[in-house]
This record gives C-alpha cells, structure tokens and sequence, in this order.
C-alpha cells in the first residue's frame, strides 16, 4: 500500500464531500434531530464520524474486494441512491421505507 500525503488531492475530496454531504441543506435535518432527541453531542458525533472513515480508509478496499464490488459498482449504487433522495426531495414524495429517521435515532441513543 502506497500511503502519500497529497495536499491536492486532499483538497479535492474535500472539496467532492462537502458538495456531496452538503452541509448547508442538512441544518433542517440537524435540526428536527435535535428537537426529536433533545439534543446531539457534537464531539460524539464527529468522533464516530472521523473513526467510520479511518477504518474505511484502511480497510474499505478489502472490504469491496470480499464482497466482490467494484469501486465502479460502488460510485454507481451510491449515484443510484442520491438520484432516489434528490427525486424525493424535488417531487415531496417518499420512496424509501418510512421510520428511518427513528431507527437512526435509536442507534444515536444507544452509543
């Protein structure tokens, strides 16, 4: 493993996720989950944020090649997703399976 520090090309996947986890438009959902749970402690969170992505930067490769998914397959199911998400959010319908948003906050509560 070649493990090279690139500050270009940390710019650029910076750059990639703050446009794809668009903080800005996730302040509603910030929100709702704050007034449903009471609040969220932010440090918790960014620190299972940040320990979620270091084992998946070490090992998520591994994990797509035990799988046997392509990063290709990868990129396309999760473009797939966030098409189902913006469709849902420009039309005001739901596809996806309701109660989602409580399952989350259960799983919150429970760390």
């Amino acid at each position: 493993m070649n493990l090279q520090f690139d500050i270009i090309e940390i710019l650029k996947v910076t750059m990639v996720l703050f446009a794809v986890i668009d903080v800005i438009g996730s302040i509603p959902i910030i929100i709702s989950l704050k007034q449903k749970t009471g609040g969220i402690n932010a440090s918790k969170a960014s620190f299972v944020s940040f320990g979620i992505m270091i084992v998946f930067l070490f090992v998520g490769q591994t994990i797509l090649d035990i799988i046997g998914i392509s990063v290709g397959d990868f990129a396309i199911a999760g473009s797939i997703l966030l098409f189902i998400v913006a469709f849902e959010m420009i039309l005001g319908i739901q596809i996806a399976k309701t109660g989602i948003l409580e399952t989350l906050i259960g799983l919150y509560n429970r760390l």
